[in-house]
């Protein structure tokens, strides 16, 4: 299973995809703190260039929010 961002054509086709390349793994042992993204996400294998549509290209990418604990 990947953590994917879809771009769909107006037509419903898949114009682009792209997998999370960086995925977010954390341990903090002394707060009994385990966060690893990698136990159910498969890390993508590439960027993925910018997809040309009617408003300009797109590029597409998953961003990781880090939770200061």
């Amino acid at each position: 299973m990947f953590n994917s961002h879809l771009l769909i054509s107006s037509s419903g086709v898949i114009a682009g995809q792209y997998n999370k390349t960086h995925l977010f793994d954390i341990e903090i042992p002394e707060k009994k703190i385990k966060l690893k993204e990698s136990e159910y996400i498969e890390k993508g294998c590439s960027i993925t260039a910018p997809i040309e549509t009617p408003a300009g290209k797109i590029g597409l990418g998953i961003v990781t929010q880090i939770t200061i604990i």
